[in-house]
This record gives structure tokens, C-alpha cells and sequence, in this order.
């Protein structure tokens, strides 16, 4: 069994990766057994994001640590997991990367196409970017029905994410867009990247982006421009004291599918609506089983690569600047 350790104890690691180490500890593929962040006081208390909470007692029987070199001269730790805010995630993967570990870094890559470059050449296929929409059972189904054709051929779609203010992070770091990018960069990255996932490679895109509770965008309305389709993509973490929101629909040629509240129903032109039947395990579970099964059995990353995760922060800076320039139409 792979033995794993987080660096970074905030609302992402606690709430969302550690029930999947959990599970998969129960699976015998990996352990979680040591977590390190610069406060104390992570171990002790619990936290709540727009997704998922946790209490101390889920910290239970792990290693904890305020000293990262610490940590790594007293654990024998196969895989690393980044759950640092989004400014420091080059500094920590190509760090942990250069010492020869196994490397999960969370979502977005980093804020700057440069960073993603360098994370990529230290990477040498130890690395993953938490973008964990592609293991999530819904948005895989409208993957597949893209491929087979199943509906015929897609005319348009449309992703939402949206979010009260993220004021739950150390130091309010997502509220500063120096250190976060902004909705763009952290929310809205979701669904430019299940985009490309589902889709392809758009050829031009446009945005408009604005608000209140940032020194940037607070949110992000973006179209993506096929050659016989678009998708639009919005991102709000502006909604104050409403419930988080993540919903898409894909029209065909034949069929229109919708997923919310996590669930996919789909309304065939021809034939009842119906609802598959689709994994309920958990895309972080997922992620991070996908990691180290790839690792113990020497496969190529096909479903993650960071190379396509480095895509989606070009496309994320191609749409801050069409936003910079009131929606400007641009070449990707």
C-alpha cells in the first residue's frame, strides 16, 4: 500500500481529499499518514468549504506536522499532495518532484503558463493537477455520448459554478487575485477544463468578467467557439449566502442531457427521459486512486496529463484578457 501525505490542512484537504484516503485506505491502495501545515490550529478544528465539511475527529490518526523537512525525514511517503493555496503550487511541486516523489498537486496548476511549463519539465510523469471533474461520474457520461455519437453531434452547451465568497481560506488569500487569479483561475478553471476534456479545443473564445468582493473578477461569463457549436461557461463566487451551484446541459442533434444536483437526466427527441445509472463514488476518491494506480502499474497518465492541465491555464489567460479588453473575440 502507497503511503501518502498532505502539505496544506485547509478546507480542500480536510473536506475533500481526506474521505477519499479513507476509502482507499479500506481498499489497500493507498495511506494517508502524515499531514503538514504552518498552523497549528488546522489539526484542531475543522472546516467548511461550498462543497464539503469535516470536524477534528476526522484528523484522527495521522501525523501532523508545522515543519515540512520534518515531516519528510520522519515519514516514509510515496505520494505528496498539494492542498497549498494556488501561489505556491510551483514552488512545492517542483520542489517535492526534484526529491523524487509522486506528486498530486490541486487544482488550477498554477496562475501563469510560464510555471505550468517548468512544473511540466520537472514532472517527468510524477505529476497530476487536481482537476477532478475527470473523474467525476457525470461529466464522464457526456464525454462518452460526445465520442460515441450517441445523440448525434453536439449544438451547444453550458456549464455553471457558482459560489458565495470563498472567505474561508488562511490569511483570505482567494479574496487576493494576486494570490489566487480571481474566479477565473479558481472556480471557473472547473469547467474550461471539463470543456477541453469533453469537446476539444475551442478556436476562439471571448469573456466578460467583473464584480464586487475582489480586487478582480468576482465573476466570469465565457463562451467558447467551435467550429459548428459554442459553450458557454459561467463562474460567480459573488453570490452571498446562497447555496453552491454546479450544473451543465448539453444539447445534440437528437437528445438534450441535464445534470443537477448531481444528477444526469437525459430527454431523448425520440423515446422517454430517463437517468442512467452512474458511479456516486467520489471524483477526489477517484483522482487519487487514478494517481497511484497508474504509478504501482508503470501507465501512462491518458486521462490527466499536466500537460492538458497547463491548456487550461492558457485558455484561463486568453479569457482574462478578452475580459481585460470588454470581451474581445480571441484566437486560442
Amino acid at each position: 500500500m502507497l503511503k501518502a501525505a498532505i502539505i496544506g490542512f485547509g478546507g480542500i484537504a480536510k473536506g475533500a481529499h481526506l474521505p477519499g484516503y479513507k476509502t482507499l485506505e479500506e481498499m489497500g491502495k493507498v495511506k494517508l499518514v502524515a499531514a503538514c501545515d504552518i498552523c497549528e490550529e488546522a489539526f484542531t478544528k475543522g472546516a467548511e468549504i461550498n462543497l464539503a465539511s469535516s470536524d477534528a475527529s476526522d484528523n484522527e490518526g495521522i501525523h501532523t506536522y508545522t515543519d515540512l523537512e520534518e515531516m519528510l525525514k520522519s515519514e516514509k511517503i510515496d505520494l505528496i499532495d498539494i492542498c497549498v493555496p494556488t501561489y505556491l503550487h510551483k514552488k512545492y511541486a517542483i520542489d517535492m518532484l526534484n526529491r523524487g516523489y509522486l506528486v498530486l498537486s490541486e487544482k488550477p496548476m498554477s496562475l501563469t503558463s510560464e510555471d505550468c511549463k517548468e512544473m511540466v519539465a520537472a514532472s517527468n510523469g510524477r505529476l497530476m493537477i487536481g482537476q477532478c471533474l475527470r473523474f467525476s461520474s457525470e461529466y464522464i457520461y457526456a464525454k462518452k455520448l460526445v465520442e460515441e455519437g450517441t445523440y448525434g453531434k453536439p449544438t451547444s452547451a453550458t456549464f455553471r459554478r457558482l459560489s458565495g465568497p470563498p472567505t474561508w481560506g488562511w490569511d483570505n488569500w482567494f479574496m487576493d487575485a494576486k494570490r489566487s487569479g480571481g474566479v477565473i483561475f479558481d472556480l471557473h478553471i472547473h469547467d474550461l477544463d471539463i470543456a477541453r476534456f469533453i469537446f476539444g479545443e475551442p478556436n476562439k473564445v471571448s469573456c466578460i468578467a467583473g464584480g464586487q468582493h475582489i480586487v478582480e473578477d468576482a465573476f466570469a461569463h465565457s463562451t467558447l467557439y467551435y467550429n459548428d457549436f459554442t459553450v458557454f461557461a459561467e463562474g460567480r463566487w459573488d453570490l452571498v449566502k446562497m447555496p453552491f451551484v454546479a450544473d451543465f446541459s448539453i444539447s445534440f442533434e437528437k437528445a438534450n442531457i441535464v445534470c443537477s444536483g448531481g444528477q444526469v437526466t437525459v430527454y431523448p427527441y425520440e423515446g422517454e427521459k430517463f437517468c442512467p445509472e452512474l458511479s456516486s463514488d467520489s471524483m477526489y476518491m477517484k483522482e487519487i486512486e487514478y494517481i497511484t494506480d497508474i504509478f504501482i502499474n508503470g501507465e501512462e497518465n491518458t486521462q490527466n496529463p499536466p500537460e492538458s492541465a497547463a491548456e487550461s491555464i492558457r485558455l484561463a489567460e486568453t479569457l482574462k484578457l478578452s475580459a481585460q479588453k470588454n470581451g474581445e473575440i480571441l484566437k486560442f
